[in-house]
């Protein structure tokens, strides 16, 4: 897979510095939350504010990086721990995977890229299992697909550090997240 050309195709990547969507937040809150609080704490207003599946395109481009960071990681997260990356895929999230792996360079953390990269080069080799299968409930999916099933264990190993790596960016960078109201 050529990286640098996939990465290209970020349909999520542009930023109105003008309209930048910031969540408010008191510093003594902001200073005091971690890890998978913080995140969540600052998911929630980012959340609300983009809506549908079908306003994201539009509505994220009021986000800075981080923010997106954040965002693609949690929409990844939600599908991989629920059903794995056999279920990520199937529910048409491959248009995702160029801005989560932006995502994740931004906040430093290769391992999760990598995987994220074998994954998706995983599941193109394996695209045509996807199409043939009406549903991912009642389809052999999950048994034909066990190098993905295999990458979900290592998944579960990285994602902690993950989280502890957008903390320690959401931590250096309030101005992408935060409008304080204090």
């Amino acid at each position: 897979m050529n990286t640098l050309y996939w990465r290209e195709k970020d349909a999520y990547g542009s930023f109105d510095t003008q309209q930048h969507f910031k969540a408010n937040i008191s510093r003594k809150k902001f200073k005091r939350l971690r890890g998978f609080d913080l995140c969540w704490e600052l998911l929630q207003p980012l959340s609300l504010m983009v809506g549908h599946k079908s306003y994201e395109r539009d509505r994220l481009r009021y986000c800075s990086p981080g923010q997106k960071a954040l965002y693609m990681y949690w929409q990844f997260d939600s599908e991989v721990t629920n059903g794995g990356f056999v279920q990520f895929f199937w529910n048409g999230n491959a248009e995702y995977v160029p801005s989560l792996l932006n995502g994740l360079d931004l906040i430093g953390d290769k391992k999760m890229s990598k995987l994220v990269e074998e994954a998706y080069a995983e599941y193109q080799q394996q695209h045509s299992v996807f199409i043939q299968s009406n549903h991912l409930t009642e389809s052999p999916l999950y048994d034909e697909l066990e190098t993905l099933n295999q990458m979900d264990f290592e998944y579960f190993r990285l994602h902690k550090k993950t989280i502890d790596k957008l903390e320690k960016y959401i931590k250096r960078n309030p101005e992408e997240f935060v409008e304080f109201i204090d």
